[in-house]
C-alpha cells in the first residue's frame, strides 16, 4: 500500500505491476522515443511480437520495461526511486522512476484504504483504477463525484428528476422511541414500528 511505498521505494514498486494510469514522461529524446514506441506497440503491435495479444496499454508498458522471462524483470533498491535492470531495449538508455503512492494514489489506496487520511497527506493526483466492475469514463467520473473530487459537471448534469433520501427520524417515531426508553422498554416493538 501507500505507506509501504515510501519505505520500499523502487524495491517495492518494481515487485508489482506498474500502473499506467498516472505517468510522467520527461521530454528527452529517450522519453519521446519510449512514448512513441509504446503507442505503436499498443495501437498496432507487430504480429508475433511480445506485445501481440496484450489487451491494455498497461500490459504493453510492463512488457516493454521488464526483462523477459524474469520476475520482476526490473530491479530497485529500498529508499531509492529509480529502477535498475530494465528490459535490454531500454536499459542504459532510459530512466524509470516510481511516483510515491501517497502523493499519486491509485484507486484502491484512495477510495478503499483511505490511505490519505491515515497518512495525513493530500495527494497531487488520484487514479480511478477499475471501478464499479467497469473502467469506462462514466464509472470513473461517478467514483470521483462520490469522493468530492469531480468538479467538471456542467449545469445539465443537475437538471431533471432525482430521488432524494431523507434519513432523519420523523418526530412521531422519535417520540415513540423516547417513550419506550423512558419506560425501560426495548424500542423494538409494534408500537414504535407502527409510528414509523
Amino acid at each position: 500500500g501507500p505507506s509501504r511505498s515510501v519505505a520500499g521505494g523502487a524495491a517495492y514498486h518494481g515487485a508489482g505491476t506498474f500502473n499506467s494510469g498516472i505517468l510522467l514522461f520527461r521530454a528527452t529524446a529517450a522519453g519521446r522515443r519510449f512514448a512513441a514506441q509504446w503507442h505503436r506497440n499498443v495501437a498496432s503491435p507487430e504480429r508475433g511480437s511480445r506485445f501481440w495479444g496484450k489487451t491494455s496499454d498497461q500490459q504493453v508498458f510492463n512488457a516493454m520495461v521488464r526483462r523477459e522471462r524474469q520476475w520482476p524483470g526490473v530491479g530497485g533498491r529500498r529508499g531509492e526511486w529509480i529502477m535498475r535492470r530494465l528490459h535490454e531495449d531500454w536499459d542504459g538508455n532510459l530512466s524509470l522512476g516510481a511516483l510515491p503512492l501517497p502523493l499519486f494514489m491509485n484507486g484502491h489506496g484512495y477510495f478503499v484504504q483511505a490511505a490519505h487520511r491515515s497518512l495525513q497527506v493530500s495527494p497531487f493526483a488520484v487514479h480511478a483504477t477499475y471501478s464499479l466492475d467497469n473502467h469506462d469514463g462514466v464509472a470513473k467520473r461517478q467514483r470521483f463525484r462520490e469522493a468530492g473530487l469531480w468538479l467538471a459537471d456542467g449545469e445539465e448534469y443537475f437538471r431533471g428528476r432525482f430521488l432524494a433520501l431523507n434519513a432523519s427520524v420523523p418526530p412521531a417515531v422519535a417520540a415513540a422511541l423516547g417513550a419506550a426508553r423512558s419506560a425501560g422498554q426495548s424500542p423494538n416493538h409494534i408500537g414504535v414500528h407502527a409510528a414509523a
